[in-house]
C-alpha cells in the first residue's frame, strides 16, 4: 500500500496539483497509470455493453413467447393456461394492464386456478 506524505500535499497550492502529481507521489510513471485507468474503464464499458445485450436478449425472447402464447389463446380460447402465459409475458414486457386483463380471462375460465390468483394479486400490489 502506499503512503502519500500529507505534507507533500498540503504544502502551498500543491492540493491544487494533486491529480497531476499522483504519479510522482505514487511512483509509478504517468503512462501506468493512464494504461491501467484505460484498462478498467475497458472492462467497465465491456460489462455495461454485456448488461445491455443480456437484456435486449431477455426481452426478445419474452416477446417471441408472447406472440407465440396470444396465438395459442387465439386457436385455443377455453384454455386458462395460455391466457396465464400471457399475463406471465406481458408482465415481463411491463404491460401490466394485459397482464391483468388476461389473468382476469384465465379465472373467469377456471376459477380454481391458484397460480393465476397468485399473480394477480402480486401484479395489482405492484
Amino acid at each position: 500500500m502506499y503512503h502519500i506524505p500529507i505534507k507533500l500535499c498540503m504544502k502551498k497550492n500543491n492540493y491544487r496539483r494533486f491529480p497531476d502529481r499522483l504519479p510522482q507521489i505514487l511512483g509509478i510513471g504517468s503512462l501506468v497509470l493512464s494504461v491501467s485507468f484505460t484498462f478498467a474503464l475497458g472492462v467497465l464499458l465491456f460489462n455495461l455493453f454485456t448488461v445491455y445485450k443480456q437484456e435486449v436478449v431477455y426481452k426478445d425472447s419474452a416477446h417471441k413467447n408472447l406472440v407465440y402464447w396470444q396465438d395459442i389463446v387465439e386457436k385455443h380460447p377455453h384454455f386458462p393456461i395460455a391466457y396465464y402465459e400471457v399475463a406471465l409475458y406481458s408482465a415481463q414486457l411491463e404491460n401490466k394492464e394485459k397482464a391483468i386483463e388476461s389473468l382476469q380471462k384465465a379465472l373467469l375460465i377456471d376459477p380454481n386456478f391458484f397460480q393465476a390468483e397468485i399473480f394477480a394479486k402480486e401484479l395489482e400490489k405492484r
